[in-house]
């Protein structure tokens, strides 16, 4: 009963002192975390890709806090990142995990991949579209030439890191790539922040 009252006072509060945009994407965040994508998580091993969109959404919510237009390109690629970045990060949780979310009964990507070779090269891929997207914005003047080279880089390497998970299928190489997620973060953001059109 806390959590709902402190989700419609959080609803209300930014809708009355920041934007009525920004709490509408509030609500859809709160919405879609606890009615689509908890539900799913015993249900489907999609729950990662719809857990992704909630997990997204607050660079938006900043956005259009901010000042920025809902329908503005600009806005809608911080989400892609902040989409895109989570599905490696998640990836190798799923995968250290396995067993745990096994026992709790929740369908991940990591079910029977005792290998690491599925996992790794679904991170791999996602991994790759994170570098994909650093040169579209460039390509799109969201971003300078620095944020271009330095996000298409960090996205090859995680890319290549996932590769040699896949390849070893051992704890040791999923927590490496588990902990360049964690760096590619803030090190890229920073960048794009540095480097913003």
């Amino acid at each position: 009963m806390l959590g709902w009252i402190l989700c419609g006072f959080g609803i209300i509060h930014v809708a009355a002192m920041v934007d009525k945009g920004a709490a509408t994407l509030v609500a859809i965040t709160i919405a879609t975390y606890v009615f689509v994508y908890t539900p799913l998580k015993r249900r489907s091993s999609i729950n990662t890709l719809v857990g992704a969109i909630p997990g997204a959404l607050p660079p938006m919510i900043g956005w259009v806090g901010g000042g920025g237009a809902m329908e503005d390109p600009r806005g809608w690629f911080l989400f892609a990142l902040l989409f895109l970045w989570q599905l490696p990060h998640f990836v190798s949780i799923n995968w250290l995990c396995r067993e745990q979310y096994e026992t709790a009964g929740f369908r991940m990507w990591s079910d029977g991949d005792e290998s690491g070779r599925r996992s790794g090269f679904l991170a791999a891929t996602f991994s790759l579209g994170l570098s994909g997207l650093a040169f579209f914005a460039f390509l799109m003047g969201y971003a300078g030439l620095i944020f271009g080279l330095v996000g298409g880089a960090a996205g090859l390497y995680l890319s290549w890191m996932a590769v040699k998970f896949a390849l070893a299928g051992d704890r040791q190489s999923c927590r490496r790539f588990f902990l360049l997620t964690l760096l590619y973060l803030p090190v890229v953001l920073t960048v794009l922040a540095l480097d913003w059109n």
